[in-house]
């Protein structure tokens, strides 16, 4: 019982510091030791070297693809302002996806080589508006 108690005030403290949004971070979780191959079938038809962001969960609906270091300021210049549900990071850098546009807001880092089918267990579905390619 203790336990619960704990874990469900944790999970509360930490949903009203994304609220609020000061600075911390949700962050996909990659496979470090999967394969391009393995990260192509698990980020669907996103290519080698780039970041790809799904309007659904699951890599499905609309994609936009971004190739590595391209500087996106603002999503809507893409079409893809607040759409993204799933995305796919098939490059060898960690990028940054911001809440608003030009680097603000809540926060959600994507690891190089990683996937994550579903924003909506980081609090980020329909969020993301820029973001920034950390070196």
């Amino acid at each position: 019982m203790k336990r619960k108690v704990v874990g469900a005030l944790g999970a509360l403290s930490l949903s009203a510091v994304a609220l609020v949004g000061s600075g911390t971070a949700a962050q996909a979780q990659g496979d470090e030791a999967a394969s391009t191959g393995d990260l192509q079938r698990r980020g669907a038809s996103c290519q080698s070297v780039s970041l790809c962001l799904y309007e659904h969960d699951d890599y499905e609906g609309k994609r936009v693809v971004i190739p590595a270091r391209k500087i996106v300021t603002d999503l809507r210049d893409l079409g893809f302002d607040n759409m993204a549900s799933s995305m796919a990071n098939l490059t060898h850098y960690d990028v940054t996806l911001y809440q608003f546009a030009h680097y603000s807001g809540v926060r959600y880092i994507a690891k190089n080589g990683s996937t994550d089918a579903d924003f909506t267990n980081n609090d980020f579905d329909n969020k993301a508006s820029s973001l920034y390619w950390d070196n």
